[in-house]
């Protein structure tokens, strides 16, 4: 079966009920990927560790629920 490239682009990324799982590197947001920053700006929550915090969250919804788990 061909891959159908025109659907592949026009389906949503992050339909609603998935789970995602970026990393974030040393914390620069620059090093994101594409992929991971347009996540973070449509995630409604986000949990993160205390490493990839700050800069890296800038981009995420005003209302999203962001919550600091694990690496203190």
């Amino acid at each position: 079966m061909a891959l159908d490239y025109a659907s592949l682009l026009a389906r949503d990324p992050f339909p609603p009920g998935e789970v995602w799982l970026a990393g974030a590197g040393p914390g620069d947001p620059g090093l994101l990927t594409l992929r991971a920053a347009q996540a973070l700006s449509q995630a409604d929550l986000i949990l993160h560790d205390s490493l990839s915090g700050g800069a890296v969250l800038r981009d995420a919804r005003p209302d999203a629920e962001i919550i600091a788990v694990g690496k203190r």
